[in-house]
Order: structure tokens, then sequence, then C-alpha cells
């Protein structure tokens, strides 16, 4: 059994913390002189990718439903976490948001109050389910046309 040797590299400290190439253990070193034999693999020329033909058209109605139930949660808040089912015919929409919401204080004659100025998503997602089977499908769903009708 051969025992590769390793030099450590300096460590430099900035502020207390310490940066540089740890030393590995001997498993982790390969000479370069061994060569892993190949495994064989079998090329697949196609694509799986869904096919974009068969998307859900997200609709205004679709969009300002959401948007509804959405205004009444950050209206109140400054971060937000939440899921909406919105069933709509025979199509069932769950859309799922973790977003920051940022305010502007707007100051008039009649008084000052906060607006939302903004809605920046950390996370989101728009499921769409089709038929009494729920079967999921595809959308063209976009968060910044959402939104167009969350922020006036």
């Amino acid at each position: 059994m051969e025992v590769y040797h390793q030099t450590a590299q300096p460590m430099i400290f900035i502020d207390g913390v310490e940066y540089g190439d740890y030393p590995s253990v001997a498993w982790d070193k390969v000479p370069p002189e061994v060569d892993e034999p190949e495994e064989e693999t079998e090329v697949i020329d196609e694509e799986l990718q869904p096919s974009t033909s068969k998307a859900i058209h997200i609709g205004e109605r679709i969009y300002k439903a959401l948007a509804e139930q959405l205004r009444e949660i950050i209206e109140v808040q400054d971060q937000c976490s939440t899921t909406i089912e919105l069933p709509d015919g025979e199509i069932t929409c769950r859309f799922t948001l973790t977003a920051f919401i940022y305010r502007e204080n707007v100051s008039a004659p009649d008084g000052i109050w906060s607006e939302v100025k903004d809605v920046v998503p950390v996370w989101w997602e728009l499921h769409t389910y089709v038929g009494p089977d729920m079967v999921e499908r595809l959308n063209d769903a976009t968060f910044d046309k959402l939104k167009t009708f969350l922020i006036h």
C-alpha cells in the first residue's frame, strides 16, 4: 500500500477566521498515473423536458383571485409564508409563496399611511391540477404578472 504525503498549504487568518487549504485524507487523492476504468453509459439523444404545448394558460381571473387573497396577508405583514388553494372549475391551483414585503410611508393632508411598494419572493410556485384525479400539469404563470395585480 502506498501512502501519499501532502504538504500543508499556508493558512491565512482574517479577523480571527482561518482560510486556506486543509490537507485531505489519503483516499481523497489519486496519483495522476492511475487511470480509473470508464463505466459504460447509455447516451440518450432525446432531452427529457416537459412539453410546453400542454401548459395551462394562467389567465387574469386566476391572477386577480390570488392577488386578492394575498393582499389581505401582505397588508399586515412584513414577510409572508403562505399557501393558497384556489379551485377554478376543472382546474385547481395551489400557490405557495415565501416573500419579503417592502413598504413606503405616504404623507398627505388627510394623514400618513404605509403602502406596499414591492413584494420580493424568496420562493414561489404555482401548481395546477386538472380533473377529478388531480393530475398535475405545467402552467405559464409568472410572478411578475401576479405582481401587477398585487401592487397598485
